[in-house]
């Protein structure tokens, strides 16, 4: 939390690798609370679906 207090805004992304005991859902989660926690009043989460299997790389 404390890393977002000041901010005006933030934009949040999950890791493409995050440690196998971390799911990408509760790790988004807890960032943006801690965002709101924080009082950063404008916050951009940014997602895809599985990139690679819709490119087909």
């Amino acid at each position: 939390m404390e890393a977002f207090r000041g901010s005006e805004g933030v934009v949040l992304m999950t890791p493409g690798i995050i440690p196998l005991a971390t799911h990408e859902l509760a790790l988004g989660k807890q960032l943006a609370d801690a965002a709101v926690e924080a009082g950063v009043p404008h916050i951009i989460f940014s997602s895809l679906e599985n990139v690679d299997k819709i490119t087909r790389w």
